[in-house]
């Protein structure tokens, strides 16, 4: 009824200059100049103490890096606050493989709009990056377990479009694709399009505004 605070940043001023501003603030965080790379973000929501199922092995950490060289893309690595698993031999493994945890940077939602694809699982991070209309790949391999335990809000086939994948080389394959198969592409977006539509009313950057005025209508108090 108000729409989320946090997503502000994502509807204020022009997309490109929300671009600007992003990509001036991961590679600030990543301690790196700027470059034209290609931005692809995994983000994997939290597994209450276990470890990200998600997480490559060696293998598949080398297939990554031929897939960001021959692609120039960057990976950055984003876990959850508490996710447990050894992300930094991934980003030891390659100048393309970066780790932005939150002692880098705190919120990660104003840096969105520099990313050019969404990698992610259940994180409610999908509904937040749909705002910038990027493509969004989803990586489950333990979408059963994970049910089962946690539960999800919506069946998770409509939450993904039904293009989620188990293993990063079944997700690398996605990402070429994205590159070379301009139908399945727009199909990407049009769910990452779908899901700003079904989940958000707003896209004026004054959701906080609306929020503070409710509270105070609420407490009868003078605005």
């Amino acid at each position: 009824m108000t729409g989320d605070p946090r997503d502000d940043v994502l509807s204020r001023g022009t997309p490109s200059e929300r671009t600007e501003r992003a990509r001036a603030a991961i590679f600030s965080a990543l301690g790196l100049g700027q470059t034209a790379s290609r931005i692809v973000l995994f983000a994997p929501t939290w597994r209450d103490g276990e470890l990200d199922p998600g997480l490559p092995s060696a293998a598949h950490w080398r297939q990554i890096d031929e897939y960001l060289q021959s692609s120039e893309s960057l990976l950055v690595l984003r876990p959850h606050p508490h996710s447990l698993g050894d992300y930094r031999s991934g980003a030891d493994s390659s100048d393309r493989i970066m780790l932005l945890d939150s002692s880098m940077l705190t919120d990660v939602t104003p840096i969105l709009p520099a990313v050019d694809v969404l990698v992610t699982d259940y994180s409610s991070i999908a509904f937040d990056y749909s705002l910038t209309g990027g493509p969004i790949l989803f990586l489950a391999p333990d979408e059963e377990t994970y049910t089962e335990s946690r539960g999800l809000y919506e069946p998770y086939r409509e939450f993904s479009g039904a293009r989620e994948v188990r293993s990063w080389p079944a997700l690398l394959d996605q990402l070429e694709r994205l590159d070379t198969d301009g139908r399945w592409a727009t199909e990407v977006r049009r769910h990452t399009a779908d899901l700003a539509t079904r989940h958000f009313a707003f896209h004026d950057g004054r959701n906080t505004e609306r929020v503070y005025s409710e509270i105070l209508r609420r407490l009868k108090a003078p605005q």
